[in-house]
Parts: C-alpha cells; structure tokens; sequence
C-alpha cells in the first residue's frame, strides 16, 4: 500500500547557486563573463544505506560573444545523473536551454532574464538488487527466488519542458539575482507498470543571492532557497563571506568561507577557493534531522567546481575624414 501513496522527489545541491543550470532556464548567462563551465558532485546517506550519488555538468555561454545579432540572448546546455538507493533507481537527464535578457529601460541597472527548457529524460530500475517478503520463507532470506514483483518496464524515457525567470541588479554598490523556476511542466508519466499514468509532480523553485561588499577585500554574500513538489518542500538559507586577496587584472585569488541552514535536516559548512577563472567549493551536511540517531549526523560531501571565461573584445577603429578647406 506504501507504495501507492510515495513520490519520488528531484534530487537537490546544497551549493545551489553554484549549480546555475539547475537554477533553471532565467539563469542562463546571468554571469559577469561570456561562458561559464560548471561541474557539481553529491554523495549522501553512506552511512545509512548504498550511498546516494548525483553528478552535474553544464554550459552556458552569451551568444553575442559569437555574433552581435545575437545581443542579449544566450544557451545552456546540462546533462544530470542521480543514482540512489539499493535498486540502482537511477536517473539521466540532458537539456538545451534558450534565454533573452533585456533591461527595465536604457539606463536601468536592472535586468529581466527569460528562458525556457526542453530535456530528454531517462529513469532506470534493478529490480534485481531489491528484496521482497516473497522470498522469505519463514525461516530464512532465499536469495534468487521468486520475487511476486512482475514490473512492465525497468526503464521510462520521457521530454522534460522547464521555465524560468530572473531579475539581476547589477550596481556599484551591490549586485543581486532574484530568481524562479518551474521544471516537469509537461508532467511526464512515471509509471513502470502498464495502466494508469502517474504524472511526475511539477518542482518548483525560488532563490536569491546578494554579493554585497564591506570593504575592498571584503563581500558578504547572503543566499536562500526555497523549492517544493507535492508536499515535499526544501528551504536552505545562510551565508558566505569572501576575502580577496589579490585583484588584478591578470591575477584574481580569493577564498571564502560559509554557513548554510537546510531547515530540519541539515547544518552546512562550506569553503571555497577562486583562482583567476577558476572557483573551486567544498560543503558537507551534518544531518541534524531525527535520522541521525542511525547516520550519526553524516549527511554527505559535496564539490562544486565553476569556470568562467570572458572573449577579449577587439577594438573597433575609426576612420575619421578631415575636410579640405
């Protein structure tokens, strides 16, 4: 009966703002520079079960950088695979993403950025691995006989559509994103037994980041999440603070430091290296949720690993005529 009434649930980074493209489509090119690589791995749960693992990488590039007819929009593209639990339940997803991004007026310092998704979904299962009360004869497990379990499909493959939307402040005295993103718009059906669909639930989510500077080598940098699907809902908030410790043009080093809250679950540290193009981060999640009494409060490591790239802009030159007089 449980089964009837369970719901699986996306998978989730505890770096959210450090996994852009799973920030969804209104985060596409809302970085400083014209290409971004990003590049994330989770492990979870090792201590309580076979270790949840979830890896990311993705693309994002400014397309005026390649054409200036193509001012203002820009494309993503990200490939995500999760893998949790004794079945191998597994997941791989590859998307191409598309966004405009336009300004409130001339002058404005703010910027709306629109973009949609479209994906190509894959869900695997070994039924296998799993073990059933069938196979317990009273006394004893009996590995290898029957099962009573008969699925239809051990894969499903589904499109995926998404959308989002953004709002970026980009000023002297901080810089902000306000963000939303809506993923599964389509409700793909999850069901592996021939029947009923069973629409895969929209996610939802709502993130905010400021960097805002307390000297020159100083940035706070506040964030928050929120996200939910069904009855399901995550909210991780806290802070980073970064010390720059060399900024030239050529030479960029800086690290930094955080805390971050997943309420009712999780206490997150993190720390972070930037490196010229490069930034390089580390958290881990003590659980602190009614499960550490079987994890010991080992919730998991994760790394985050960005680089981004800005195209040297050749300069333009300028004929000037001089009359005869």
């Amino acid at each position: 009966m449980s089964a009837w009434n369970s719901y699986g649930q996306d998978f989730h980074y505890s770096q959210f703002m450090y996994s852009p493209g799973n920030l969804g489509a209104g985060n596409v090119g809302t970085m400083a520079g014209d290409l971004r690589i990003a590049a994330n791995h989770k492990r979870q749960w090792a201590s309580v079960t076979v270790p949840y693992q979830t890896f990311s990488i993705g693309a994002d590039q400014k397309l005026e950088s390649l054409s200036p007819k193509l001012k203002n929009w820009s494309a993503g593209l990200l490939v995500n695979h999760d893998k949790a639990g004794d079945g191998a339940l597994s997941m791989l997803n590859a998307s191409l993403t598309t966004a405009y991004k336009f300004s409130l007026d001339k002058d404005s310092i703010y910027y709306i950025n629109a973009g949609i998704s479209l994906g190509y979904s894959q869900k695997s299962i070994d039924f296998n691995k799993l073990t059933f009360d069938n196979q317990f004869n009273g006394d004893i497990y009996v590995p290898g006989s029957a099962t009573g379990e008969d699925p239809d499909n051990t894969k499903l493959s589904n499109a995926d559509l998404g959308a989002g939307l953004s709002l970026q402040r980009n000023g002297a005295k901080y810089n902000m994103i306000v963000g939303m993103q809506f993923r599964h718009l389509n409700r793909p059906d999850q069901n592996m037994y021939n029947g009923e669909a069973v629409p895969q639930r929209v996610f939802s989510q709502y993130f905010a980041q400021i960097n805002y500077p307390l000297n020159n080598s100083l940035i706070l940098q506040p964030a928050i999440q929120y996200s939910s699907q069904l009855k399901f809902s995550e909210l991780v908030l806290g802070s980073e603070v970064k010390l720059i410790l060399k900024n030239e043009t050529t030479s960029r080093y800086a690290v930094s430091c955080g805390l971050f809250l997943r309420n009712k679950d999780a206490i997150i540290p993190s720390v972070a290296l930037d490196y010229n193009k490069f930034r390089i981060g580390f958290s881990y999640d003590v659980n602190i949720s009614s499960l550490k009494a079987a994890s010991n409060g080992k919730g998991g490591p994760e790394i985050s690993l960005i680089y981004q790239a800005m195209k040297i802009k050749s300069k333009t030159q300028h004929k000037i005529i001089c009359p005869i007089y």
